[in-house]
């Protein structure tokens, strides 16, 4: 079932987990000479702060962890179409050459950046509807 919450559109990107995660978290409290008495403020978290699951141990930041689609998608989609454009030139130029070895290989290359993508989409797609 998907965050509704704290951890709304975040998952783990290795093993698509949804938490619980370890986040580091700061906040402020009260510190005497003596001591704290204990009164924890706000806990305060954001996109840069360090993220670890729970489950399989990947760590990264929250921006990582994050599936929105405004931000995370959009940045997947747009190095992938970068990465397409590279390869289409590369590719040009290995035939150019006829080194048909290299073209296969940026080809592969080509075919796992895509399946990246495809694995990705359906996640980010039921976090955008909602």
């Amino acid at each position: 079932m998907p965050n509704e919450n704290c951890l709304k559109g975040i998952s783990c990107p290795k093993c698509e987990s949804e938490g619980p995660f370890n986040i580091r978290v700061s906040t402020m409290i009260c510190v005497h000479d003596n001591g704290t008495d204990n009164e924890y403020g706000d806990l305060d978290w954001g996109d840069d702060s360090e993220i670890i699951c729970r489950d399989c141990g990947h760590r990264g930041t929250v921006e990582e962890f994050r599936l929105n689609y405004e931000g995370h998608f959009k940045k997947i989609a747009n190095q992938f179409a970068g990465d397409l454009a590279d390869f289409q030139k590369e590719i040009v130029v290995q035939a150019g050459e006829e080194e048909w070895d290299s073209v296969q290989t940026t080809i592969d290359l080509l075919e796992e950046k895509i399946q990246q993508v495809r694995k990705i989409l359906p996640r980010v797609r039921s976090v955008a509807v909602d």
